[in-house]
């Protein structure tokens, strides 16, 4: 039952909206006057909810989308969703399984086969709410897949991002119950819990998002690193067969309420092109009866993810667990 009572808090803490005006509030049909025509969009998990919403988004306006899934018969099938009603629409199905690191190398292989930069890299891939299991290389799933994967794969593709470019890491607002046990971040020794380690991943994809932004303008890159939320919208992260009992009661009891997967990207795709950006920004829906999703605010970050210890700690933690070598 105290499980329950905390994913309802979570559940809360995620519809609740302050009021922001102004400056904090941008207008969804402004951003889709921006031209996106030819861009190189790369997103993971794009053949179902968010991801795809994004991924059609960018191909109906003449992006080329790099739609990266890691079943490829369910991507293929998304392309042909989205061509059905964008004939020329410009998509080319990658395979991606964040849980294994060769697929990793092997996608940022192929993608530097293909083109030779990318105007948004959208990190949008992730499981929610799962049993305790492991990736192929032994990591903690929830983290390894919402964090660590993007980690890995972020790196490897830096080297085709310039002045232009964009990354965008897709959180979620369960951050705000996220917490740091750097004794025991994949719970090696036990307590693990699919809520606490959601909330850790999440919080982790924001405290990514700001040390990256901090080490790329220390080296006075253009390259901007932001962060989005959907809010909680209908997607392929609330399938009850992938949940663990706690989570299904929750789908269970709030599903009926919950926004459309096309209203959760619009925060996403904002994120993916507003002229305004600037390093480190968090972009959420704002929510009303009246917008529903047309209106993004700029999400104002606790002081757990805001701590610069926490930042450097979390990028070490990553560099050691990928081995990876960030050119940064």
């Amino acid at each position: 039952m105290f499980n329950r009572i905390k994913l309802v808090l979570c559940v809360v803490i995620m519809f609740y909206d302050k009021m922001n005006k102004g400056e904090n509030m941008i207008h969804f049909n402004d951003i889709k006057k921006i031209d996106v025509s030819n861009k190189n969009v790369v997103i993971t998990g794009a053949n179902s909810g968010i991801g795809y919403e994004t991924a059609k988004y960018f191909a109906e306006n003449g992006a080329r989308v790099f739609l990266c899934s890691r079943d490829n018969n369910k991507g293929e099938l998304a392309k042909q969703r989205i061509k059905e009603g964008a004939v020329n629409a410009q998509i080319f199905v990658m395979a991606l399984d964040l849980a294994d690191s060769s697929s990793i190398d092997a996608l940022a292989k192929n993608l530097k086969k293909h083109i030779n930069r990318i105007d948004v890299l959208c990190n949008n891939a992730g499981i929610m709410g799962t049993q305790y299991t492991q990736t192929q290389d032994g990591f903690e799933y929830q983290l390894g897949v919402n964090h660590l994967g993007h980690f890995r794969l972020t790196g490897l593709l830096l080297e085709l991002m310039d002045e232009q470019s964009r990354i965008v890491n897709v959180s979620s607002m369960a951050y705000l119950q996220g917490r740091l046990d750097r004794n025991n971040m994949m719970y090696e020794h036990g307590k693990y819990s699919p809520f606490s380690s959601y909330s850790r991943s999440k919080l982790s994809n924001v405290l990514f998002t700001l040390e990256l932004a901090r080490r790329l303008e220390s080296l006075d890159s253009k390259t901007k690193v932001v962060c989005a939320h959907p809010g909680i919208a209908i997607t392929d992260l609330f399938n009850k067969e992938k949940q663990s009992n706690g989570f299904a009661w929750l789908i269970r009891v709030f599903s009926r309420y919950l926004p459309s997967a096309s209203e959760g990207a619009k925060a996403i795709i904002t994120a993916c092109i507003d002229k305004n950006a600037q390093q480190g920004y968090f972009y959420g829906p704002y929510r009303s009866k009246k917008h529903r999703g047309d209106i993004i605010k700029l999400e104002k970050l606790n002081a757990v993810a805001s701590n610069r210890e926490n930042q450097a700690f979390l990028w070490e933690y990553s560099l050691d667990k990928t081995d990876m070598n960030y050119p940064l």
